[in-house]
């Protein structure tokens, strides 16, 4: 078997187990210095951590925007009914809560 065989071979088994692609980036030096900071701030042993906390935190925020604009759609959608419906269920429901003596 040649070298990079062997070599190809050895890549492909290591982002089998590991789930990760080995990717080779040109960032600017102050986007650098910013993941350098971000690395020390957050106790990130790599910067490839500091950079997927950074995607990881980007994909949350993201999804919470989708969240937050289904949710806004869905009310938007209803009629005064539904919403005075709605509003009926929400305040049956806070009483039977147990209240905290103030």
């Amino acid at each position: 078997m040649s070298h990079t065989k062997s070599k190809t071979r050895k890549r492909l088994a290591n982002r089998a187990a590991t789930g990760k692609h080995r990717k080779t980036f040109s960032l600017a030096a102050d986007t650098v210095e910013f993941l350098e900071s971000y690395r020390r701030k957050r106790n990130q042993g790599s910067l490839t951590a500091a950079l997927e906390a950074i995607i990881h935190e980007q994909k949350q925020q993201q999804e919470l925007e989708q969240l937050t604009t289904g949710v806004s759609a869905y009310y938007d959608s209803l009629s005064s009914k539904e919403r005075d419906d709605e509003k009926a269920w929400a305040e049956f429901a806070e009483s039977q809560l147990p209240h905290a003596e103030e």
